[in-house]
């Protein structure tokens, strides 16, 4: 809110913190540097949900544009941004392992099939909080 100087702040960077740990990075991101009552997601839960939602109502966007790139590889780079959500959390391991072992041996229709079968691996208590 204020720099140094008592200026206004102009921005920052945090391009790899969020990228590898989204959730410890940003999940208070709206209220603590926007000044909102609260944060417009209140769970990783919730988080996931509404993803794979959004990412199942662009998918077909996204394979129109490949030019011949293979449904599970476009699935792939849509999921590949929450690898980091768990990031030093109990289940983070079984939970990256199960994304690539559905995407590599299995063949999901959609985003949301990979991220809900993640989901199944990782406790209710951390999904949650």
């Amino acid at each position: 809110k204020g720099g140094e100087k008592g200026g206004k702040l102009q921005g920052i960077m945090i391009g790899r913190a969020a990228y590898k740990m989204p959730w410890h990075t940003l999940a208070d991101a709206d209220r603590a540097i926007f000044g909102e009552q609260e944060n417009p997601c209140t769970s990783r839960r919730q988080l996931l949900t509404e993803y794979a939602k959004q990412c199942d109502e662009q998918l077909s966007t996204y394979v129109n544009m490949g030019k011949g790139q293979k449904l599970k590889h476009v699935i792939r780079r849509m999921v590949k941004p929450l690898l980091g959500l768990f990031y030093c959390e109990p289940g983070a391991t079984k939970w990256r392992r199960q994304m690539d072992q559905t995407l590599m041996k299995g063949d999901p229709k959609l985003p949301s099939e990979v991220i809900f079968k993640c989901m199944e691996h990782v406790p209710s208590e951390l999904l949650d909080a």
